[in-house]
């Protein structure tokens, strides 16, 4: 996160509860909740295995980028690529686990969107 602080991006953290200032508060079982912290966010990380893949969800159909660091099984990987049809954004699932390829791709997006 301080390297994104260091290039002058706004960082926004969503707590189950917000604990700060400017926190946004995220039930990540709650597909408003979701869709409203996922909203006006260019770039999203996130670090929750959610077996629901709400966050995922609500990007690929309104938009934006996410990229999911926590360590997902390859079904949720699956359901999500079944309802990835149209998408809007893009996400990329199990980023954290593999450093290189994953690592790669994401730094890719990111040329490829400098914007985000």
């Amino acid at each position: 996160m301080r390297a994104f602080e260091a290039c002058s991006w706004e960082i926004v953290r969503g707590t189950r509860a917000p604990v700060a200032h400017g926190d946004i508060g995220v039930a990540l079982d709650r597909i408003d909740s979701v869709r409203a912290a996922a909203r006006d966010h260019d770039l999203i990380i996130n670090a929750v295995a959610h077996g629901d893949l709400l966050m995922e969800r609500a990007v690929l159909e309104y938009g934006g980028a996410l990229i999911n660091i926590s360590a997902l099984p390859a079904a949720a990987s699956r359901a999500l690529r079944a309802v990835a049809g149209g998408a809007r954004g893009t996400v990329i699932l199990n980023a954290g686990l593999v450093p290189g390829v994953s690592n790669l791709v994401a730094a890719d997006l990111l040329r490829a969107h400098p914007e985000v």
